[in-house]
């Protein structure tokens, strides 16, 4: 007979993969590097992960109480993974009004840091079944900001996507990750009852399934060569920085875009005229610029705004 598992607190396991960055030194301005902190193509080619569903086999949770489920993905190697869609299968009545959706780097084969939290509005949740006497809802989750996963030259990288949903239609319902055991993956589902702070892959003394039901979409880009490509040349400064940056090309190339992020991933307003880019309005903190070319080269540089 199927049964839902329910660990002493009624919790679901899934998880995503994230990965070390090597960062290379590039220009420097008064006291503080600037850093390369990846380069990379611009986007070629939409890519995607999937763990499918084993017949509704059990689902974890319960994610309407307090608690976060979490999977692994692999970002592969000499790639980076920018997600902008996540679609889970969730077992409950209802549905759900707003969902949690957490990425995380990975520690020792559980979520480890924290890298982007968002709160979506379900852009569809349709039932696909009944199980353990509820709906089975796969929700689709068009992210707010795309969430960038940089893999590594010579290894595969490894990040954890995370699911909870406080915010369910009926709140008197609970709420299942749909989890499955035929998933050739080595790495176990997590949870954590608090916040994210701690995490865990043992429940009542049995550890988690190997998958939860996820589809992960978006666009994946090859890594470049420091040393191949001309952004190996381009210096920011100053950094720190108070309120403008200058982006120096030495003239050999045109630089198309430029963006800005937060250290959460959270796309930052700025103006960029010329080579130069206006931070005046963010708070002091690390921020990352992205920059553009005309030959669709990108680099990413880890800038100080003080």
């Amino acid at each position: 007979m199927k049964k839902i598992t329910f660990c002493a607190l009624a919790m679901l396991g899934f998880g995503f993969t994230a990965t070390a960055q090597t960062t290379v030194t590039a220009a420097t301005t008064g006291d503080f590097p600037t850093e390369v902190y990846s380069q990379r193509a611009e986007s070629q080619a939409p890519c995607d992960q999937e763990e499918v569903s084993n017949n509704f086999e059990n689902g974890f949770g319960n994610t309407n109480n307090g608690v976060t489920v979490a999977d692994d993905i692999t970002v592969a190697d000499g790639e980076i993974f920018t997600v902008e869609d996540v679609t889970v299968n969730m077992i409950n009545n209802g549905g759900y009004n707003e969902v949690q959706v957490e990425f995380y780097d990975d520690l020792g084969g559980l979520p480890g840091t924290l890298i982007d939290s968002q709160t979506i509005v379900p852009d569809s949740q349709d039932q696909i079944g009944v199980a353990f006497g509820r709906e089975v809802r796969e929700v689709v989750l068009e992210l707010d900001d795309d969430v960038v996963l940089e893999g590594t030259d010579g290894a595969e990288t490894t990040y954890w996507v995370a699911i909870t949903t406080p915010n369910p239609v009926d709140p008197a319902s609970d709420s299942f990750w749909e989890t499955q055991t035929t998933s050739l993956s080595a790495i176990s589902c997590a949870f954590s009852v608090d916040s994210g702070i701690t995490w865990s892959n043992i429940s009542n003394g049995e550890a988690l399934p190997p998958a939860a039901v996820f589809l992960v979409e978006g666009e994946c880009d090859p890594l470049l060569s420091v040393d191949d490509n001309a952004l190996a040349n381009l210096s920011v400064f100053p950094n720190p920085a108070q309120d403008v940056v200058t982006i120096d090309t030495k003239g050999q190339f045109e630089v198309k875009n430029v963006v800005v992020y937060d250290i959460l991933g959270k796309r930052s307003s700025v103006s960029f005229t010329g080579n130069t880019v206006d931070m005046t309005n963010l708070n002091a903190g690390l921020y990352i610029l992205e920059v553009t070319t005309t030959n669709g080269e990108v680099g990413t540089y880890k800038i100080v705004k003080q």
